[in-house]
């Protein structure tokens, strides 16, 4: 608006936002305990839904019944609100040394489902748009997309650990080795895996589930190598 900057570059902006976004969230899923998280799963669902819906229920409540105002802007208004910053609570949490603690995976792990319910409800919206088509497969398919991409990229991860055990590839990857071979491979890993989040992102957000889910399960399978965390 003040003519700093030239319009042509919004979208630049925007692209350096989101990658610094995407690897918040990556890095919030290579700290993520998958131990913990078998746990602490049925509490975070039970965060994360609650989280979620009742921020809905109640602006529609209010603004439907106490101000007038329609339904379909009621329930708009209250979905705004159902979503979780999930880049600035990793951040936050991450600054304060608790991601990897007890209460931290419980709410990374809440914040990233409540992503996923966000998807279900914003496809609800589009349904009820003037001409919008809503079926039950406009509800399911951000649900089944994202349920997939979280299976897959679970199940994909121990695949790679089974293998690695066997057959030592990661060895040779030790952070405490300063000679220039080894650091070149643990470069070359760790650019591999960087490559292969952008492969994963794309496929997440490809199918209607969300791309930070993608970057966030591609976190998760670039701990394959135990030490990736610290390194």
């Amino acid at each position: 608006a003040c003519g700093w900057f030239p319009i042509d570059f919004m979208e630049a902006f925007k692209s350096l936002g989101y990658v610094g976004l995407l690897l918040m969230i990556f890095d919030g899923g290579v700290h993520m305990d998958l131990g913990m998280l078998k746990k602490i799963g049925a509490r975070a669902a039970a965060l994360a839904v609650s989280g979620c819906f009742a921020p809905v229920i109640m602006v529609w409540l209010v603004y439907q019944y106490g101000w007038g105002y329609e339904m379909k802007a009621a329930i708009a208004a209250g979905t705004a609100l159902s979503s979780t910053a999930i880049g600035f609570t990793v951040q936050v949490l991450n600054d304060n040394g608790i991601l990897q603690d007890h209460l931290g995976q419980l709410i990374m792990a809440g914040a990233m489902l409540d992503d996923v319910i966000s998807l279900v409800l914003l496809a609800m919206l589009g349904g009820l748009k003037e001409g919008g088509s809503f079926s039950a497969w406009t509800l399911l398919s951000p649900l089944v997309a994202s349920a997939g991409v979280m299976i897959i990229g679970y199940f994909l991860r121990a695949f790679f650990v089974c293998v690695d055990r066997k057959t030592g590839l990661t060895d040779r990857l030790t952070p405490e080795e300063v000679v220039q071979v080894e650091r070149k491979r643990v470069m070359i890993y760790i650019v591999s895996m960087l490559l292969g989040a952008l492969g994963i992102i794309w496929v997440a957000d490809t199918i209607n589930s969300s791309y930070l889910l993608g970057a966030f399960m591609a976190g998760m399978l670039a701990t394959t190598w135990p030490h990736f965390l610290e390194t």
